[in-house]
């Protein structure tokens, strides 16, 4: 699986199209769907139609975002600790 950091915040991202806003929210990079919440995107889909502005309430927004949450802290971030590893491995490395 290929890594790569976003030129924005720094931060090591999954290439997917999707980057992490400064928020802490998925959203998408390009396509169709651009700058749009995965998590409001993901919802559309489910109830088969665009969500209006004032819809998503807490109750469903906390049950995507722990969701989303799981799957950080399963998939992302690991890869982000073990790319930052090797990075700084390599530079001290390099120093020597």
């Amino acid at each position: 699986m290929s890594i790569i950091k976003c030129p924005q915040t720094g931060r090591f991202l999954l290439q997917l199209g999707m980057y992490i806003s400064d928020k802490g929210y998925w959203r998408y990079s390009g396509g169709e769907h651009r700058g749009k919440y995965v998590h409001r995107h993901l919802m559309e889909i489910a109830v088969g139609r665009s969500l209006r502005k004032d819809e998503m309430g807490e109750r469903e927004h906390n049950a995507v975002s722990a969701k989303q949450f799981w799957f950080l802290s399963m998939f992302v971030w690991p890869l982000e600790k073990k790319q930052w590893d090797e990075y700084h491995a390599n530079v001290l490395a390099e120093a020597k």
